[in-house]
């Protein structure tokens, strides 16, 4: 891995910036039971067209990796602050073909997958999030940690200046690491003009980072992740708009309570929970 990042450099690498900056956004949760998801999203369906990261792949499946210190520092702001922390995470969308099934060479072949994943700074600050991205190959992760970990140059490019700021302000010396996997299936839908984003997350496991995480660069199908070590049963419904929800959607939700559920909370409680 180079020196410095330029980028120059970061092409060569085949790593390109992505919605560097996300528009602040106010999100609201919901935990509902499969009955409940199903009614609100036969709603939502009548309201929104489905948001797909693949044309034409209209069901995504999602491996999102959790990164963190030995001593879970970012799990530990989160838990004593859920309304005021970050986090940094990779996320791998992969698809589910049923037309591959009668052709299938062996149970991978029935999955498709792109060879990167996006590496995200998420901060929240009470009900507002925003995100930083940066789309990696999957296979140059652990480079690129580790020249975030070891570079000092301000010439880097300014999202991983941004980690490395991240690092610096809260965790100090401390490395981070894969330390958790959220795996779940995602039903999303948006309005024309992007302000207003809903998805539906089920069937979701936690589990530890496989040893060879990023040696692959076959897709993180929960078939391919260590046993899980809790799941959350309910679906979770997140909402998040720009300036205001709008009334076909604030009416049916006015009697569900809101939750302050995290996936990434979650994930880690289990893994940190479970030990070595």
């Amino acid at each position: 891995m180079p020196a410095k990042f330029s980028h120059t450099l970061l092409a060569q690498q085949g790593i390109t910036q992505v919605n560097q900056l996300t528009r602040n956004r106010n999100e609201l949760k919901y935990l509902l039971p499969r009955a409940s998801a199903l009614r609100l999203r036969k709603l939502v369906a009548e309201n929104l067209a489905r948001h797909v990261h693949t044309p034409g792949k209209m069901l995504t499946l999602v491996s999102t990796i959790y990164f963190d210190t030995p001593d879970f520092f970012f799990l530990r702001q989160n838990e004593d602050n859920p309304k005021h922390n970050a986090k940094i995470r990779a996320k791998e969308y992969y698809y589910f073909d049923a037309e591959l099934v009668e052709h299938a060479r062996d149970f991978d072949s029935l999955f498709e997958y792109p060879p990167h994943v996006f590496l995200e700074i998420k901060s929240r600050t009470d009900d507002v999030t925003a995100k930083k991205r940066v789309q990696i190959p999957k296979t140059a992760c652990n480079d690129v940690l580790r020249f975030i970990a070891e570079n000092q140059s301000q010439e880097c490019v300014d999202f991983f200046k941004a980690i490395r700021d991240l690092l610096a302000r809260t965790t100090g010396d401390q490395t981070i690491a894969p330390a958790s996997i959220a795996n779940y299936q995602r039903d999303a839908f948006q309005d024309q003009e992007g302000t207003l984003r809903i998805s539906f997350d089920s069937d979701l496991t936690f589990h530890r980072p496989p040893i060879d995480l990023f040696a692959e660069k076959k897709a993180l199908i929960k078939e391919h992740l260590p046993p899980a070590l809790g799941n959350e049963k309910n679906t979770i419904l997140e909402i998040k708009y720009l300036d205001v929800v709008p009334a076909w959607l604030s009416g049916a939700l006015r009697d569900l309570p809101q939750s302050d559920f995290s996936k990434f909370r979650a994930c880690a409680q289990c893994v940190r929970n479970a030990g070595t």
